[in-house]
């Protein structure tokens, strides 16, 4: 049978990108938040992977460690891997961190039957503090046309789970002498009356405001925010006076630095009418370190690879039952044969039975001759069928001693 010219071989493997035989983590890039992180990277290969975070660990050398009871999250999308909706571009957010606190992450990029690429570091989170500036409140209509009246306000923080934060008892205004139109300044002053030094994502802000006409209204508080934060806003009047409550939600920003958030709270045209404005400072500081990530899965991915070790044509086949040996670069051997019909065949020495190999078809027929090549990731097959080559790409591991062939035309 003709032989195949080894300048073919050469050509074909100074343009081949090896990343085809391999899953590989490229352009990783994280970036901590207070109560999150932000990912990104790339895959050369399709494939839905698996992040996981856990709380810091490391071995005495300082090698990083995944111990179970250390695991806070991890983020798998199940309805794309159900429906088979693979990508090599990954992008994301992973919530619920906590702040100011050292984690380690693992990325595991899988593709069925390829070995998988795996990408362990860590990251600190960072800080975020929010300081509520109540900044005046302007009363339309005080529920008394005859004059003025009594009035209190009671403010309220909640947090992301809209759990009741502050004390009222810091964030309660009351004012024997309020009429309608009038317009209160800063009636806690210029100092915050509420500071949160581990501030959530989201936070609310609550008010509800009364006027009583029974004289005992005078000796103490109208009410108190409630543990929770209701659903909707709500309103009452009766024979001992009008309440109106109102709220809104906040999402503090992330980005490092010093943001302001303002607020605006309005009860409507009820029984009374008032609207109450404000503020929120917001401080984020990043953490003192920088995330550490492996320099391999920093790297941008190349669209091709040069060969940088010598090249040599392990085996040849040319004539029908002929069987070759071939070595890989990284230990291991695969024995090939060149069978009938010009069947092409590569053998599983997992076992014999009654005294014959397994072996797994890699061409079905038409084979004249074919020459192999031993790479690092696998084996380059060139199979010779009439005046034309065809490569295919193989991709040898061992799994229970067991050889297994990934092969791509």
């Amino acid at each position: 049978m003709p032989p195949i010219s080894t300048k073919i071989i050469v050509d074909f493997l100074q343009d081949i990108d090896f990343d085809m035989f391999n899953q590989r983590i490229h352009n990783l890039k994280i970036t901590p938040q207070p109560n999150s992180i932000l990912f990104g990277f790339t895959t050369n290969m399709p494939t839905v992977p698996v992040i996981e975070i856990f709380r810091l660990a490391k071995t005495a050398d300082g090698t990083i460690v995944f111990p179970s009871q250390n695991l806070v999250t991890v983020k798998f999308d199940f309805i794309s891997a159900a429906v088979g909706n693979y990508f090599t571009d990954h992008q994301g957010r992973i919530d619920g961190l906590n702040q100011d606190t050292d984690f380690s992450f693992r990325i595991t990029a899988g593709n069925g039957t390829w070995p998988a690429a795996i990408a362990i570091g860590s990251f600190k989170t960072g800080k975020r503090k929010a300081a509520f500036v109540i900044r005046d409140i302007l009363v339309f209509n005080d529920g008394d046309p005859g004059g003025s009246r009594e009035m209190g306000f009671a403010y309220g923080i909640y947090n992301e789970e809209e759990d009741l934060i502050c004390s009222w008892q810091d964030s309660y205004y009351q004012n024997t002498d309020l009429s309608s139109g009038q317009l209160i300044n800063l009636p806690f002053g210029t100092a915050p009356t509420f500071i949160d030094p581990f501030a959530p994502d989201w936070m609310a802000v609550y008010v509800e405001g009364f006027e009583r006409d029974s004289f005992g209204a005078l000796f103490g508080p109208f009410g108190t925010p409630p543990d929770k934060l209701p659903e909707n806003t709500s309103h009452y009047e009766d024979d001992d006076g009008v309440k109106a409550n109102a709220f809104q939600h906040l999402q503090l920003p992330d980005d490092p630095g010093n943001h302001r958030v303002g607020f605006s709270l309005d009860s409507g045209p009820w029984g009374i009418h008032y609207i109450t404005t404000g503020w929120v400072d917001v401080d984020v500081t990043p953490a003192a370190t920088l995330p550490i990530i492996p320099k391999s899965a920093t790297m941008k991915s190349a669209k091709t690879k040069k060969v940088k070790w010598p090249l040599t044509i392990g085996a040849t086949l040319h004539s029908i039952g002929q069987q070759v040996g071939i070595e890989h670069p990284g230990g291991g051997r695969s024995v090939m044969a060149l069978g009938p019909n010009g069947l092409l065949a590569l053998r599983l020495p997992a076992r014999r039975r009654q005294g014959n190999y397994d072996w797994k078809m890699i061409e079905a027929g038409g084979v004249e001759s074919a020459a192999l090549v031993a790479i690092q990731e696998g084996i380059l097959l060139f199979a010779l069928s009439g005046d034309k080559v065809r490569q295919r790409n193989g991709s040898c591991r061992w799994e229970k001693t067991r050889l297994i062939w990934n092969g791509a035309s």
